[in-house]
């Protein structure tokens, strides 16, 4: 057969390829064609171009990473004071969350087994953390620990949606979802402080048994912020902080 008579690839098929969605037989079909097919892989090399700029344009939260990024450089101090509070309330943070998940007889422990992966969320208040409800109210300026658990392996990531539909993104791995920790729960090294977005900020843990691109996700998201499904072939979790 040739490329006259193959079958049209759609673009949705291509973001699948991307997503890791297809069936293994379709995927290697694709792989096939990309091998021989110029314009087909001109198309495909497009669509990882224009994810790889959602990527870019995601605003992401590891505030810890940016510190360490802007001091590696020898950026000027006051370039980084803005960065400097909210890692000192994350790691002040973070010395109680584990505190609560650590032992089976401590108030607050959350258990694992017969779960399927799902957040946590706590709030710090003065030097403690309080753990939130799903639904829970919260206010611009609150310092948020995300917490997930996991029972079983796989792949996730983490991201939320305010009231002004804006999108930030808390984990990934190099535009990759990041390996799950199981056993017990994970935090994320860092907390999130609320901005003054109307409405709602809704976390989302989008899992997976495979790894899978992160950046056609993000784009089914902000195509659709208040309505977001991914596919059979992910578990979602979400948490929404309702804003006053």
């Amino acid at each position: 057969m040739n490329d006259r008579q193959q079958i049209p690839i759609s673009d949705l098929a291509l973001e699948r390829f991307l997503l890791g969605e297809l069936p293994d037989a379709e995927k290697q079909q694709i792989s096939d064609r990309v091998e021989t097919d110029g314009v087909l892989r001109r198309r495909l090399e497009d669509l990882r171009a224009s994810n790889r700029q959602i990527l870019e344009e995601a605003p992401h939260a590891q505030v810890a990473t940016e510190i360490r990024n802007r001091l590696e450089t020898d950026v000027p101090r006051r370039t980084i004071s803005r960065w400097v509070p909210a890692l000192a309330v994350a790691a002040t943070l973070l010395l109680f969350v584990p505190n609560l998940l650590r032992s089976p007889n401590e108030p607050g422990y959350i258990g694992i087994k017969g779960q399927t992966p799902h957040l946590v969320l706590y709030r710090q208040i003065d030097k403690r953390a309080q753990r939130l409800d799903d639904g829970e109210t919260a206010v611009e300026g609150d310092l948020i620990q995300i917490v997930y658990v996991s029972p079983d392996s796989g792949y996730g990531v983490i991201f939320s949606v305010d009231g002004r539909d804006s999108l930030v993104l808390h984990r990934a791995e190099r535009g990759i979802s990041f390996k799950l920790e199981t056993g017990r729960p994970d935090t994320l090294g860092f907390s999130y402080q609320l901005d003054d977005a109307p409405e709602y900020e809704k976390f989302f843990l989008v899992t997976s048994d495979r790894p899978f691109h992160v950046a056609p996700l993000l784009k089914r998201v902000r195509e659709a912020p208040r309505a977001f499904e991914p596919s059979e072939a992910f578990r979602l979790d979400t948490f929404t902080l309702k804003k006053e």
